[in-house]
């Protein structure tokens, strides 16, 4: 890109880079025998270590003891700019509710983890915006943003290319003179036999580790922003939406010429194969071949009712307008990225809706629905702000096209991107389940004086946040899955996307760019086996040195009985990586942690000759407590490798 723009933001300085804090001191304790007292880790001498009670966040579902938070309200504003804030309020919820909260959460999630939206390589397109013959240029752009240091990313065009060496948390914003043409024959591109047109205006983003990737397409008062897709996350089927009612719309042919009156469109952006695709329909079918890094545009006409889209290779689709919307007597562009057809094409998810992002348009609103013989756009229910239906449906209001995030896709930890102010106004709309939401984080300290309202129809919270200008938060929650859309406004005009998501595993260290893998291997073995078997896969024997860190990994695992394993036979009991020492009798993790808590079972420790290695009970209603065992046993053991937190 010739002279580009580009503004750099290292946001290091912008948050506390402080450790996930210790364990309170002083707190009470109380040994296995039911004796109290007070202070820090077990006795010198006495073979007993005394269990510590901390105050924990509640447990996201699938975990047996469950505390949890209610709603609070406030006035006050909540901006995150990136540095700690001070702590909530904890009210508690009563236990059933809670426990209706967490049971309906355990039964919509899904059996695999969401895909985040980091990635190596991307694909941006810049649709027409307004007109290619508007007086004014586009001012388009891509900010990237690095997840560790030392990043290398090259931003590539047809014509030009740009390196970029970046640090963790660096977001970089590039200016790039790119954009769509129209449909007139005179703005560039070559029309195919099935009446689509095609272009090379695509830009190519790689890098050597993971980044994440947004656009903003402007146009005079014309602004949409995406979240792009990854290429490993592209999909060779997508289903396409309806188009909402926009009034001075003409989806006819004989206005197709008239950028303001013509119809809606698909952009495909094809990869780096020769592609073979099909758009078909009622009707209709067009054809289309692409070359590696080419792009087609499609009109969605009236009569062609086309409602899929299908390609050999991976591809990237956009669905809208370049003239939708009307701001002070003009219109401005309206788009959106679709999402790749799910496995299941015969699924139907559940999507809430939080009511910030329908605002004062409860009567102008709609969602778009999209799937196996379904094409169907549904008025949205201010009364109940839950949808559900096949595919991914797209929520709008006038100046918005947003993808819904379906609830088995909600993940642990976001990154919100704020522009300079002079682009927009950013916010992030959050939402969590009733109950949890005292432990969503925004950086490194809790949210402060949020005002939560009930998302009607559901058991979620949501919350709207104003992001400051200029800077880069994570948002993100210490033991449940969350969503987090972002809404930026400009001139009376709203647009947004979902907000990257980093880290699909909540954890209560902060937020994952890599989940911590919990094993329990095969074989039983002595306990040392058991040490070398899991230091040969680059894991280690467990420690639960904390009790946030062991009920965060008790949830992961399986109780043992009939039918309650995944498929095989679950143990009664595991290895943990702890033992007692010979000269003192004090017990230690190996790992050399600190042994500020211990979870024994009634009765344990034994004395010295009762055992010098810790099992830890896979029993239904043994709340994973503890035991002395013989070493020499044979016990399957668990394996363990820390989750790797993002800091910026």
């Amino acid at each position: 890109m010739s002279n580009p723009d580009i503004q750099s933001r290292n946001l290091m300085n912008s948050f506390d880079q402080k450790p996930f804090p210790a364990e309170p001191e002083g707190n009470t304790t109380t040994r296995s025998d039911g004796s109290g007292t007070t202070g820090g880790s077990g006795a010198a001498g006495t073979g007993v270590t005394r269990n510590t009670t901390v105050p924990e966040p509640p447990e996201p579902p699938g975990y047996q003891n469950h505390r949890g938070t209610r709603t609070t309200r406030t006035t006050r504003t909540t901006t995150a700019t990136g540095g700690r804030m001070s702590p909530d309020v904890q009210l508690h919820l009563p236990l059933f509710l809670l426990l209706l909260i967490l049971r309906q959460a355990q039964l919509t999630s899904g059996s695999g983890s969401p895909q985040t939206n980091m990635g190596l390589d991307f694909l941006v397109v810049f649709p027409e915006n307004i007109a290619h013959y508007h007086p004014m240029d586009p001012q388009n752009r891509v900010s990237v943003t690095a997840l560790q240091a030392g990043t290398r990313v090259q931003l590539k065009t047809p014509l030009q290319e740009q390196d970029l060496l970046m640090d963790a948390g660096e977001t970089r914003t590039v200016s790039v003179d790119l954009e769509l043409g129209g449909r007139d024959r005179t703005s560039g591109g070559s029309w195919t036999s099935s009446g689509s047109w095609t272009s090379d205006q695509a830009l190519r983003v790689t890098s050597d580790q993971l980044v994440v990737v947004t656009a903003l397409s402007r146009r005079s008062r014309s602004l949409q922003s995406a979240l792009v897709l990854p290429v490993d996350r592209l999909g060779t089927k997508y289903f396409v939406p309806p188009t909402p009612g926009v009034p001075w719309i003409d989806a006819s042919a004989s206005t197709a010429d008239v950028t303001e009156r013509g119809p809606f469109r698909l952009v495909i952006v094809n990869g780096d194969q020769d592609n073979a695709i099909t758009v078909d329909g009622v009707g209709a079918t067009a054809q289309i071949q692409l070359g590696p890094g080419m792009v087609a545009q499609v009109a969605l006409e009236t009569g062609a009712a086309l409602r899929t889209v299908e390609a050999q290779e991976p591809v990237s689709v956009l669905f809208g307008h370049p003239c939708a919307v009307r701001v002070n007597c003009t219109c401005g562009l309206l788009y959106s990225p679709l999402t790749p057809s799910p496995d299941r094409i015969d699924r139907i998810a559940n999507f809430p809706i939080p009511p910030a992002l329908v605002g004062d348009a409860e009567d102008e609103a709609s969602v778009l629905f999209a799937g196996m013989d379904v094409s169907e756009v549904r008025a949205y229910d201010p009364g109940l702000s839950l949808v559900q239906g096949p595919g991914n449906p797209l929520l709008y209001r006038p100046g918005l096209l947003l993808p819904l995030v379906p609830e088995t896709e909600y993940g642990g930890c976001y990154l919100v991107t704020a522009p300079p102010a002079a682009d927009a106004e950013t916010a992030a709309v959050v939402m969590v389940h009733r109950g949890l939401q005292d432990w969503v984080r925004v950086g490194d300290g809790p949210l402060e004086d949020a005002e939560w309202e009930d998302v009607r129809g559901t058991l979620y919270v949501s919350t709207r946040i104003a992001v400051a200008p200029d800077t880069t938060v994570l948002i993100w929650h210490k033991s449940a899955t969350i969503v987090v859309y972002v809404l930026q406004t400009k001139g009376g005009s709203v647009f947004g996307n979902p907000a990257p998501m980093i880290g699909s595993s909540p954890d209560s260290k902060g937020c994952v760019l890599v989940p911590e893998v919990v094993q329990i291997q095969e074989a039983a073995a002595s306990w040392r086996a058991s040490l070398a078997s899991c230091a040969d896969q680059d894991l280690e024997l467990v420690s639960l040195s904390s009790e946030t860190v062991r009920r965060q990994i008790c949830r992961k695992l399986p109780w043992s009985g009939p039918g309650t394993g995944p498929g095989t036979d679950v143990p009664e009991q595991v290895w943990i990586g702890m033992r007692r020492s010979a000269k003192t009798s004090e017990w230690y993790w190996v790992n050399n942690d600190t042994l500020s808590n211990a979870h024994w079972a009634a009765g344990e420790p034994g004395a010295h000759d009762d055992g010098q290695c810790a099992a830890m009970s896979l029993q239904q209603g043994g709340d994973f407590s503890w035991r002395d065992e013989d070493c020499c046993r044979a016990v399957r053991p668990v394996c363990y490798r820390k989750a790797k937190i993002l800091v910026l």
